[in-house]
């Protein structure tokens, strides 16, 4: 009989299907989804005791019909899309993986900031077109060095970033309800700031915090209001923190110079967004954490820790949820 019986309920490509395969030790069975439909999903769950996930939600239901289940391990950091309440009354263990995915996604802030800075869709567009706006172009890009940039959650991804930042000799500030070690703000040059203080005075605000009910749309026209006309905001955390409604108006007005964003309270998003018509808007599929150097990582720290549960042993801090 296996050890256990791990499904993937995300649709996976092949390539990251088959990591997963290689990387599970032999006698452990592997159950994916036939389809992407919630028949397939729960069909795979029933027969499994450990879960892998990524996107795919969790819902009450799912974990009330998957008798055999004793482990979710969320690969990556965010659990808002887990019934958490359900898995503690169904005695299930819940675990996410505590800055797993923070490199990939400091640089995926970067490259947006970068982006978002420069225009860089709207350079890329009229380049192909045959539009040579390069005069153009420097009245409205602007550069990283020498600027200001706050950083709003300052757990594994946002200090990640702030060390990325040190090579462009920026001004680094932060936000965080708890305050990081003098030691740790020394080596990354970084400023603990009231909230409202880092909004008005940063060049580039970058948003890394999990989406809680405290944190869900915390960014709203106020917060943008309090940004400089030529800043950015950047958001590679978790959609629902956002007031999309609000960026928009930010964005159409020039409230902010622009926004890169790579999560969306409604994934995947409808194509009639408006936010995919502003040139000042950098947009990709919440594909910050996803890199095929990472992920063989990520299966091996999931598998690390169901073994921990075998063993008895507590799972490394941070990573247990319930």
């Amino acid at each position: 009989m296996a050890a256990h019986v791990v499904a993937v309920i995300d649709d996976f490509q092949q390539k990251s299907l088959d990591t997963i395969a290689q990387c599970l030790p032999k006698d452990w069975v592997l159950r994916i989804t036939a389809s992407n439909s919630a028949g397939d999903v729960q069909s795979a769950m029933a027969q499994a005791d450990i879960v892998f996930l990524m996107g795919k939600a969790v819902t009450a239901p799912m974990v009330q019909a998957s008798q055999k289940l004793r482990f979710i391990q969320k690969l990556g950091a965010g659990v808002d899309n887990i019934d958490l309440q359900a898995c503690k009354s169904q005695g299930v263990v819940v675990a996410k993986l505590h800055g797993g995915n923070a490199v990939p996604v400091a640089e995926h802030t970067l490259l947006m900031t970068l982006a978002t800075l420069r225009r860089l869709p709207q350079l890329d567009r009229d380049t192909r077109a045959g539009l040579w706006v390069r005069e153009r172009a420097r009245t409205v890009s602007r550069q990283l060095s020498g600027k200001t940039v706050g950083i709003v959650g300052f757990g594994a991804i946002g200090r990640a970033y702030a060390r990325l930042l040190r090579g462009f000799d920026a001004k680094v500030n932060y936000f965080d309800i708890v305050e990081a070690p003098p030691s740790l703000c020394r080596e990354l040059n970084a400023t603990h700031m009231d909230f409202d203080a880092l909004l008005s005075t940063a060049d580039i605000v970058s948003v890394h915090t999990p989406l809680t009910e405290a944190t869900r749309h915390r960014f709203g026209a106020r917060e943008f209001a309090l940004m400089k006309p030529s800043a950015v905001f950047i958001n590679c955390a978790r959609g629902g923190i956002v007031d999309e409604v609000a960026l928009l108006e930010a964005l159409k007005r020039n409230v902010i110079h622009g926004a890169g964003i790579d999560v969306f309270a409604q994934e995947p998003t409808p194509q009639s967004t408006a936010f995919f018509t502003l040139d000042n808007c950098v947009v990709t599929p919440h594909t910050a954490g996803g890199t095929v150097d990472n992920f063989e990582h990520v299966v091996k720290r999931a598998i690390d820790n169901v073994q921990r549960l075998d063993q008895g042993q507590a799972l490394p801090e941070g990573d247990r949820v319930v």
